[in-house]
């Protein structure tokens, strides 16, 4: 599917990607002056875990629909393996070395020379709105410098607010040029059973699974061995309901955890795919018609690939 191209105002750009760029032809060029500017961020969606991109289960039905009318880059890469640098480096094209974003604690300020694209946007006349599922995406964030609307919503939001927020900003404010930014944590671990599809990918039946899915894992293989030794934490609300939460260190994930933390994680990948369908399926031919669409993430995530579980980044 490279260079495919039927309505080119709708691209799917590589998960595991933070920043690319797609110059239309010279002849072209002019045919997209004005056009609004729509970006989707499936934050943690893994390129070969995509239907669009080969994998073999049906994890993105609803992309990989829109992907048939649209170009699909499949040769990008993201600049850093967590959020944070990464969105910094896909809202001013620097590498995270240059503009320097790279811990949450400490180092996570923009600098204020450094000019973001929704300020660019927005001083070209574009009305600009981000709404985020907050934490590295927080409007705080030097990265959000010039969106005049940012939702202000808690860590780990997921796309059921996000879409519904960027829905009704587009009922008052798609008449005139607009840069809209519509983001998500729905596949970020932990990876819990989903409350729509549990049970459509995952199972314990026939498994020796010990692993708690409630926790977030990062994790290493030592070489010639099939476990691997993972260190975990718990973000957001803690353990699953009804089981003890085991002080914070290390574990071991044994072949069939890992298999079982991977189908948990393709369900939230499916249930994420339904609900920016059903947004992308919401928007209007005459909003569509004049509206680029982007869909990308900005990293993946490991699931004992290069002898890795998870990956890098702030905790």
């Amino acid at each position: 599917m490279p260079g495919k191209i039927i309505r080119p105002f709708n691209l799917i750009i590589p998960a595991l990607v933070c920043l690319a760029v797609w110059t239309p032809p010279r002849s072209e060029a002019g045919r997209y002056k004005d056009h609004n500017l729509l970006i989707i961020s499936v934050t943690n969606f893994g390129a070969q875990h995509m239907g669009l991109y080969g994998y073999g289960r049906a994890t993105t039905p609803n992309l990989d629909n829109w992907a048939a009318d649209a170009l699909i880059f499949e040769d990008a890469f993201t600049q850093a393996s967590w959020t944070l640098p990464a969105a910094a480096s896909l809202f001013t094209g620097l590498y995270p070395n240059t503009h320097k974003v790279l811990e949450r604690d400490r180092n996570n300020t923009l600098a204020r020379d450094i000019r973001t694209m929704p300020e660019l946007l927005g001083a070209a006349g574009y009305r600009t709105a981000a709404f985020t599922g907050g934490l590295d995406q927080m409007k705080q964030a030097g990265h959000m410098r010039g969106f005049a609307t940012a939702a202000d919503n808690p860590p780990f939001t997921g796309f059921a607010a996000t879409t519904a927020q960027a829905a009704d900003w587009l009922a008052k404010n798609s008449g005139g040029k607009f840069f809209l930014f519509v983001h998500g944590y729905d596949a970020h671990p932990p990876f819990v059973p989903s409350t729509r599809f549990g049970g459509v990918f995952a199972s314990t039946e026939g498994k020796h699974v010990m692993v708690d899915p409630s926790f977030t894992y990062r994790g290493y293989m030592e070489p010639g061995s099939k476990e691997m030794t993972a260190y975990y934490h718990i973000p957001g609300p803690g353990p699953a309901k009804g089981k003890k939460a085991p002080p914070r260190g290390k574990a071991v994930l044994k072949p069939d955890d890992i298999a079982y933390l991977r189908d948990l994680y393709d369900e939230k990948l499916l249930d994420a795919d339904l609900q920016v369908g059903n947004f992308l399926n919401s928007l209007e031919k005459e909003l569509l018609d004049r509206t680029i669409v982007i869909v990308l993430s900005e990293h993946g995530e490991m699931f004992a690939e290069h002898g890795r579980f998870g990956r890098g980044g702030a905790h």
